[in-house]
């Protein structure tokens, strides 16, 4: 990943410094007037030098909607960074991405395949799209409960049975952090002339790890809608949408973004965007890598002074974990996968003796009192059991 010297500026952020350092009279929105207005409590929230940078509609700051300045370049050195063929900046978060993706790619009475684990913005953006959803079930992981991705096989099963779908929508990564196929799926898809669109919340940070896997424009994603909040530092709401193709048209996407967006975007979270893409142009591969640990069987085991540690496992079907805190509190987590209605049960338990704990562990077998299990609805004080 190759980065110019552009990658370590922030252009939005300096003409935001630029501007309030001219002193121009605020005779415009927002009302705080460049914090003159401000409550002191929202000075000290968003700092003075902040409410004097939070302005909007302004020339010299550009327009999201039809950027030609800062947003224009910040944009540019985005897609330059997570090498996509264009990106554009949202705040009103991951939601408005994933719509505009839809939207910008969609018409009435198309058929999109649709995992049956999406967010719910999916079903937003198909239904302001006026498309048609078939859905196809993602993998389960029966031993967790949980939605896993979308296997090759059924993918391929739902373009022979509806070949006249425009679009496939994946779920990549899962919620979970489960990575599916993406790059057949996006061949199967490509080669059946649909488009991949991607809900990548939760994979903004994947361009950065050599130990993770690939993000979705460089599996063939057609459109990509990232969290830039979530994983990364931008503020929460803030998002990108990452282009990745010319199977789609980039200025109907442009202009469904418009459409979804509002027409005062807040100058702080356009900034805060930006600065995000300069910190992991600068640091992201360091930060990333730092915080994946691959484990290994020489991985030693947790331990207290790592907040939890790793007591029993009873051939597998229960799991007693203790969980401390620095404080020098703990409880404990039960996990069950042998209970008696053959699904995985979790118990959580706070301050019981040893006795309850074996008997609890113990398959077949019940304790002259059962343990104190923790059912607060708020959280507990110290040793405290069964408080509310």
């Amino acid at each position: 990943m190759k980065k110019n010297n552009r990658q370590f500026t922030a252009p939005i952020s300096k003409a935001m410094e630029a501007y309030a350092g001219d002193g121009a009279l605020a005779f415009h929105t927002p009302g705080h007037k460049q914090g003159l207005g401000a409550h002191p409590l929202l000075k000290r929230l968003i700092t003075e030098a902040g409410l004097r940078q939070e302005v909007s509609l302004m020339e010299e700051l550009d327009d999201l909607h039809e950027p030609a300045g800062c947003i224009k370049e910040a944009q540019e050195l985005a897609a330059e960074l997570w090498g996509a063929r264009e990106s554009l900046f949202v705040i009103n978060g991951t939601t408005g991405a994933i719509q505009a993706m839809l939207v910008g790619t969609l018409s009435p009475g198309d058929t999109v395949l649709v995992p049956r684990n999406v967010h719910r913005s999916i079903m937003g953006g198909i239904i302001l799209a006026g498309a048609v959803p078939i859905y196809i079930q993602p993998e389960i992981d029966t031993r967790l409960g949980i939605a896993m991705g979308l296997s090759v096989a059924t993918v391929k099963q739902a373009i022979k049975e509806h070949p006249e779908a425009k679009a496939l929508v994946a779920v990549y990564p899962t919620y979970y952090g489960f990575c599916c196929d993406l790059q057949r799926i996006g061949e199967l898809l490509h080669e059946a002339n649909m488009l991949l669109l991607v809900d990548e919340a939760h994979g903004a940070h994947l361009r950065f790890g050599k130990d993770l896997p690939k993000q979705a424009i460089e599996l063939g994603a057609d459109v990509a809608a990232q969290s830039t909040h979530k994983l990364l530092g931008s503020m929460t709401q803030t998002s990108m949408l990452h282009i990745g193709s010319n199977r789609v048209e980039a200025e109907r996407i442009r202009q469904a973004a418009s459409l979804l967006q509002s027409t005062s975007p807040n100058q702080l979270l356009l900034a805060s965007l930006d600065i995000a893409r300069l910190q992991m142009a600068q640091e992201g591969a360091q930060r990333v890598n730092r915080a994946v640990v691959e484990e290994t069987e020489d991985s030693p085991a947790l331990t207290p002074e790592g907040n939890a540690a790793l007591v029993d496992d009873f051939g597998g079907n229960k799991q007693l974990i203790t969980v401390t805190t620095k404080a020098g509190n703990y409880f404990y987590i039960l996990i069950d996968r042998a209970n008696e209605d053959k699904e995985t049960a979790v118990h959580f338990l706070n301050q019981v003796d040893e006795a309850d704990l074996m008997a609890l562990m113990e398959d077949g077998q019940s304790a002259e009192k059962p343990p104190a299990v923790c059912n607060c609805t708020e959280k507990c004080e110290a040793g405290a059991v069964n408080t509310k």
